[in-house]
């Protein structure tokens, strides 16, 4: 039996994380409601056939237009987080090369974020929720500016 796209997905940014895929994810699991087992993070995979904002990332859009890569600082005057995009890699890395800030009204998938942070406060654990559109090799990881400062 063939593993399913999205949880083959989920297998892979585990291992990349350190964790495990939690086969349970959701209010039925012992271990976390995430989508991965981590001591230190609590992670939400989101495994789409689209996603918005995913072409900055994809095909290196901006490495190719700044010639460098590049994450993403997103800052919403009405939120109180501001929110860094970062390749899933870079992360792992604990590197942001060039930042490009975008001032916006609205964060996409702001509703998600806001719901992995509430859910991660309970566990006591760093929120994540890590994109991945269908197809790409690219996985971006959204989580707060100041949790990565923390994290180095």
């Amino acid at each position: 039996m063939t593993d399913k796209t999205w949880k083959a997905v989920e297998r892979r940014i585990a291992k990349v994380l350190g964790g495990k895929r939690n086969p349970l994810s959701g209010s039925s699991s012992r271990h976390t409601s995430g989508d991965v087992i981590h001591d230190k993070y609590y992670v939400e995979i989101k495994h789409r056939a689209r996603i918005p904002f995913y072409n900055i990332f994809k095909d290196d859009f901006l490495e190719k237009k700044l010639g460098k890569k590049v994450s993403v600082l997103l800052y919403n005057k009405k939120s109180r987080y501001c929110i860094l995009m970062i390749d899933l890699d870079d992360f792992v890395k604990k590197e942001i090369k060039v930042v490009e800030i975008i001032r916006t009204e609205k964060i996409p998938f702001f509703k998600t974020f806001k719901e992995t942070i509430k859910e991660a406060r309970k566990e006591n654990k760093i929120p994540l929720v890590i994109f991945h559109e269908k197809g790409s090799k690219t996985n971006i990881v959204m989580m707060r500016l100041e949790d990565f400062i923390k994290k180095k």
